[in-house]
């Protein structure tokens, strides 16, 4: 009988306690989000994708696309400005996770995640894989 009532206190503290992804983004950017896509990069994970998620990035903005960027998983704040110089980190696009709130509450992909938003809610997401330059190109095309 106790373990029939610990599992039920588990099960609803476990089932009330989630929350979406598309809700952590947008209390995060502290806005709600629509149409838009936002990467997410991690500082620390895949080298060459993350090399490529920062060559988007300055692509990006260099082109003015509306993509915005979220850097998460920060470890070495010098090692990012040493990736990026500081006129595209202090770009109204690129947004900084310093105290690494994106990890704790799902966002733990070792490889840059590509979020396309509709009204509020994540539509799809595809991940940059490494070096691949098909997946910037096709981003890209959506944008042109």
């Amino acid at each position: 009988m106790k373990k029939n009532i610990l599992f039920g206190l588990l099960f609803i503290c476990c089932c009330k306690g989630k929350v979406e992804k598309s809700d952590i983004i947008e209390k995060f950017l502290s806005r709600q989000i629509v149409n838009e896509t936002i990467i997410i990069i991690p500082q620390t994970g895949c080298v060459s994708c993350v090399e490529s998620a920062f060559l988007l990035l300055k692509d990006a903005i260099d082109n003015d696309l509306e993509i915005k960027f979220v850097i998460t998983n920060i470890s070495d704040k010098k090692l990012i400005r040493n990736f990026i110089p500081k006129y595209y980190l202090s770009n109204p696009n690129v947004f900084m996770d310093y105290d690494n709130i994106l990890p704790y509450n799902g966002f733990y992909s070792k490889y840059p995640e590509v979020l396309f938003f509709g009204i509020g809610k994540i539509d799809s997401t595809w991940i940059l894989s490494t070096g691949n330059k098909y997946d910037i190109v096709k981003l890209k095309q959506l944008y042109d």
